[in-house]
């Protein structure tokens, strides 16, 4: 299997464009932590005293996505992942805990900003591709779209869940995270669910100058 960003994302999204790739085998996934409970409590705790509606819709790790979606798409006020969950935690609401892997996932895109999801590997077959379709960026598996990004869609079909024992989590970036910044998130994140989910860990790194991988 391999992974790729393929080179219209560059020429017509972003030219930095960036995906950090972890690819987790031998997963326990079942049942809450309460470790993992409290971290999500305490950067919840942190966004609602640090943050405004203002200081968000300001702030650069924010802009930047609104930025390339307009410029990309034409699409106005796109409203990132990221910008979405915090939006909702300084509006009074909690973030749904799921499972553990998709509760450190959501720990690490509010602790740094960026977007991060993940998927079922083991339900998957063929080769994971970044690619354009019309006017999104979407993520795929074999032809089948898992995600789409700027219509904030996902394929319910491939979701994590208790059950899953193997996953493909992404990190996306833009500047000013750069890839020296970008590797030790996705090294913590690896941590964490080596701890927390007792699982293997593999971390790759896509973009222009490497944009495709065997996983």
């Amino acid at each position: 299997m391999k992974a790729e960003i393929k080179k219209q994302v560059f020429d017509d999204f972003h030219k930095k464009f960036t995906v950090g790739l972890l690819i987790c085998t031998d997963l326990d996934n079942q049942g809450h932590l309460k470790e993992i409970d409290s971290l999500l409590d305490e950067i919840e705790n942190l966004i609602k005293t640090s943050f405004s509606p203002i200081t968000i819709k300001t702030h650069d790790l924010i802009t930047i996505w609104e930025v390339a979606a307009e410029g990309f798409s034409g699409k106005k006020h796109y409203c990132s992942s990221i910008e979405t969950m915090m939006k909702k935690i300084i509006g009074g609401d909690k973030i749904k805990k799921e499972n553990r892997l998709r509760d450190l996932c959501n720990f690490i895109s509010l602790k740094y900003l960026l977007p991060v999801d993940c998927f079922d590997l083991g339900l998957m077959e063929g080769d994971l591709s970044f690619e354009l379709k019309g006017n999104d960026i979407v993520f795929t598996q074999g032809g089948y779209k898992l995600s789409e990004k700027l219509a904030m869609k996902r394929n319910k079909k491939f979701e994590i869940t208790d059950k899953t024992k193997e996953a493909v989590v992404y990190l996306e970036a833009l500047p000013p995270l750069t890839e020296a910044k970008l590797k030790p998130i996705m090294t913590e994140l690896a941590d964490l669910i080596r701890t927390f989910c007792k699982g293997k860990v593999k971390l790759f790194f896509l973009d222009k100058k490497n944009p495709e991988v065997k996983i």
